[in-house]
C-alpha cells in the first residue's frame, strides 16, 4: 500500500505539469488516478472503449470487459465496484 500511494503521489505531482502525459497500464480500476483524463478498455487484444474516462467507463462497459455484472460508482474521485 505504501509503494502504490507513494507511485500515485509522484504520477500526481508529474501530472499537474502543462502538457504531461502519462500511459499506465492498470488491471484494478480503482487505481485509475483522479486526474486521468482518458482511458482505453482492452480484453484479449482488442479494444472494447476508449476516450474520455466519465464517458467510457460505466457498469454496462466494465461488465462486459470483466465478463461479469458489475455496478461501477465513482467516490471521491475514485471508481468503486461491487457485484450487480
Amino acid at each position: 500500500i505504501k509503494a502504490r500511494w507513494s507511485l500515485e503521489s509522484t504520477l500526481s505531482r508529474y501530472m499537474e505539469q502543462p502538457r504531461a502525459t502519462s500511459v499506465t497500464a492498470l488491471h484494478r480500476l480503482d487505481e485509475i488516478p483522479p486526474g486521468a483524463t482518458h482511458v482505453c478498455l482492452l480484453s484479449k487484444g482488442t479494444i472494447l472503449a476508449a476516450g474520455r474516462v466519465d464517458d467510457v467507463l460505466d457498469s454496462e462497459r466494465v461488465s462486459a470487459l470483466y465478463e461479469v455484472p458489475i455496478l461501477l460508482s465513482k467516490r471521491n474521485g475514485r471508481f468503486q465496484y461491487e457485484r450487480a
